[in-house]
């Protein structure tokens, strides 16, 4: 039985299925961490260069802030995926 909303993933020992809105929330959420945590991502040199601010306030500041959002982001994601059980 295949849904047009799930991604199956045959992998050993366990066929693994993937909602698709989930996949999507995963794969947003790891882009906009990853976006503000990477110190040479273009948004932290943008920043750096119009506010004039050190490049190791905006990375402390920018690691806490990722550290917060992954953890949150992992939370929603275990919540949405009870949800769509």
């Amino acid at each position: 039985m295949f849904s047009e909303d799930v991604i199956r993933c045959h992998t050993w020992p366990h066929a693994v299925e993937f909602p698709y809105p989930l996949l999507a929330m995963t794969f947003l959420m790891t882009w906009g961490i990853g976006l503000v945590g990477c110190p040479m991502s273009n948004t932290m040199l943008a920043m750096q260069g119009r506010y004039q601010a050190p490049f190791r306030e905006l990375l402390r500041n920018n690691r806490i802030f990722s550290f917060k959002m992954t953890v949150l982001s992992a939370v929603m994601l275990n919540i949405y995926a009870r949800m769509a059980v």
